[in-house]
């Protein structure tokens, strides 16, 4: 997977650890049906989006386009992997999308967004071995906290940046 996203809310009364992962994947925007069409998507994706699908179900793939017409569009994986040998730019087209924007809304309003894949990761320095353990390229951790949950957190990212540097300077 390209990316992947980490949320972990702790706050007073409402603890939360979820994630999704996505794949990236370019199209050309038109105007006219079908709405995207000359892009990146090829049948490896479908193999892609199978390997997603054993990690977790909130898998998606992301396709951006080269200009703001057709926006960024979000596609569930198990929507692509429907279309079996037909897959293409022109042929998503007629799938279930939503915007890019609507897949982090539905991450902070639980809509979306799985809570096993995260056990183990709570932290934003557990980030890399999460991105090392499900082969993901790019990660983003969304973290909240109340104020004294914030300041542990602090002092332990501080920590953590602090045994990476020196790590780096005993090499």
């Amino acid at each position: 997977a390209d990316l992947g996203v980490l949320l972990s809310a702790n706050l007073p009364g409402y603890v939360i650890k979820k994630a999704f992962i996505a794949q990236a994947k370019i199209c050309k925007c038109r105007r006219t049906k079908p709405r995207f069409s000359n892009g990146n998507i090829r049948k490896d994706l479908l193999e892609k989006c199978h390997k997603m699908l054993n990690i977790t179900p909130s898998s998606f793939v992301i396709v951006y386009t080269d200009n703001f017409d057709c926006s960024i569009q979000v596609f569930p994986a198990s929507e692509i992997i429907a279309l079996n040998n037909t897959i293409s730019c022109s042929s998503i087209s007629d799938l279930y999308s939503m915007k890019f924007k609507r897949l982090f809304e539905k991450l902070l309003r639980c809509e979306t967004g799985d809570p096993q894949i995260v056990k183990g990761f709570q932290e934003p320095k557990d980030m890399e071995t999460f991105l090392k353990e499900y082969k993901i390229k790019h990660g983003l951790f969304l973290g909240f906290s109340s104020e004294k949950e914030k300041q542990e957190e602090i002092r332990r990212i501080d920590e953590y940046y602090n045994m990476q540097k020196s790590k780096k300077e005993k090499k």
